[in-house]
């Protein structure tokens, strides 16, 4: 577990990775699905850590401190495209997704499945993930 401001503990996945360019630690927070850091140690550090050096030089890098600790849902979510030709759907899907994408969830960043655009009757729709991190504790 690992201690963190906004929650008391957070059930994480972690994975080393080791290579001649060093060594790389990757924590995912086990609910949210996301990357919460990654640490790098270059070789030479991280022979010393496994000789039981302490302390050792390394960086790291934090993904998402505000959701680290959260649940992550996510849905697929259906939106009506306003009158557009093909060659521009894409960037009138976007426009379209920030004006009626429900508050509180964030849509992924790209219309990337074929299954993206589609028709009801006469109609043309747009299809996207979103998704949202919230506390199973509240």
């Amino acid at each position: 577990m690992i201690k963190s401001k906004t929650k008391k503990n957070v059930e994480v996945k972690v994975s080393l990775r080791v290579n001649e360019t060093g060594a790389r630690l990757v924590l995912e927070g086990r609910e949210s699905g996301l990357r919460i850091a990654e640490v790098s140690i270059d070789p030479d550090n991280f022979l010393n850590m496994l000789g039981g050096l302490c302390n050792v030089s390394g960086s790291a890098e934090f993904y998402s401190p505000d959701k680290i600790g959260l649940t992550q849902e996510h849905k697929k979510f259906e939106f009506l495209l306003p009158e557009h030709n093909y060659r521009n759907k894409e960037q009138v899907a976007q426009g379209e997704l920030k004006r009626v994408c429900p508050e509180g969830w964030e849509p992924d960043e790209h219309f990337n499945s074929q299954g993206s655009f589609f028709e009801k009757g006469d109609e043309k729709w747009a299809r996207i993930t979103i998704r949202r991190w919230y506390d199973k504790q509240d």
